[in-house]
């Protein structure tokens, strides 16, 4: 058997054997549009993988799938030459690997000669088809180009076309950091705005497909970077937003009603101080919407038609807010009922009398 060393180490080409159960699904699907997602305690913030029901550390069900940035280092790595089924083409290199996120994954590394391998090497997730029906995330130097294995996921994920849409919806040559802020204040209201950091990792794959291009420029006295969408990154935005997901099933994931849920024989005073925290926090996006409306009256951004769509689901999303205000407030003062935050303990009025008449018989 060849024990050579000094090839860089490739992703299997063939079927392997893998587990997948219900909890596991959204992880297998992000790997499929090229998102390495994990979960995160919404109760304690542990980043939790694998993937499980209840948090590690404090038991909490409220977990939520969060897409990562996908970089990480070697916490430990072996070589193996003599698989252990026949499934596996050797060499390859099982690792931990940690993950900027705090949590750790078993995954291979490839693109890294084993020789150039070594514990706390930077790393950063690269995904590959393995035979026709998974997708697995391996990790790569973070200096290290992609390798070409025999099959590659050459789709993109949404979050890539989101990057897109923003740059794309004013024309505008925007640095990174902008693209994120936009996004707040734009499909943030109703869908989710991502980090810097993720921002980058979709400029860079859109970058390697020609759909954005860069240019240095100053501000100040500081380098920045800004990026444009190219002709073919606006042909790749209107084909993808051709393809509507007509025949999805609208799923409405919404954790604090699901707590209230599963309160039974809680405090009550518990629970309408969850309610009012969430009120707290729809009402400040609220805020941040009707502003992000303002501003772009005053800019005359509402006047182009092109723009139509986009501040019609504004307005969609507005309206939204304002009904979960009006909802969770009801929602609260029904729980509040009999307790000493009774809704109608909040009326100051003194107690009248009923005075009925007295009618003699004739």
């Amino acid at each position: 058997m060849n024990f050579e060393t000094s090839e860089p180490l490739r992703p299997q080409t063939g079927p392997v054997p893998h587990a997948s159960s219900q909890v596991s699904i959204p992880f297998w699907q992000g790997c499929r549009s090229e998102e390495l997602r994990y979960q995160r305690c919404a109760a304690c913030g542990l980043a939790n993988f694998p993937p499980t029901e209840n948090c590690r550390q404090c038991l909490s069900a409220e977990l939520h799938w969060t897409p990562g940035g996908g970089a990480g280092e070697i916490y430990s790595w072996t070589v193996v030459h003599r698989p252990v089924t026949a499934e596996f083409e050797p060499p390859y290199a099982p690792a931990i690997i940690t993950l900027d996120e705090g949590y750790q994954m078993l995954t291979n590394v490839v693109g890294v000669a084993p020789d150039d391998l070594a514990i706390g090497m930077r790393v950063r997730v690269q995904f590959h088809n393995v035979g026709t029906d998974v997708t697995l995330p391996y990790f790569t130097g973070s200096g290290y180009a992609a390798v070409s294995p025999a099959r590659t996921s050459s789709g993109l994920p949404v979050t890539a076309y989101l990057v897109l849409g923003v740059l794309a919806a004013n024309d505008e040559q925007l640095t990174a950091g902008e693209i994120k802020t936009r996004a707040e204040l734009s499909v943030g209201h109703f869908y989710w705005s991502p980090s810097v950091s993720h921002v980058r990792r979709e400029l860079n794959r859109l970058l390697a497909r020609g759909m954005v291009g860069e240019i240095g420029a100053q501000s100040g006295k500081r380098a920045i970077t800004l990026y444009e969408t190219t002709d073919a990154g606006l042909d790749a935005l209107r084909r993808w937003v051709q393809h509507f997901p007509g025949q999805d099933q609208v799923v409405i994931k919404h954790p604090v009603i699901l707590k209230t849920w599963l309160a039974r024989g809680e405090d009550p005073e518990h629970v309408i101080d969850t309610l009012e925290r969430h009120l707290e926090t729809t009402r400040a996006r609220l805020d941040e919407a009707l502003w992000s409306r303002q501003r772009s009256r005053e800019l005359g951004i509402v006047d182009d038609p092109e723009q139509r769509f986009s501040f019609a689901v504004l307005d969609y999303a507005i309206r939204g807010l304002y009904a979960e205000i009006s909802n969770i407030e009801q929602l609260r003062d029904e729980i509040a009922t009999g307790t000493s935050r009774d809704p109608a303990k909040r009326a100051r009025r003194s107690k009248g009398q009923i005075r009925r008449r007295v009618h003699l018989a004739p």
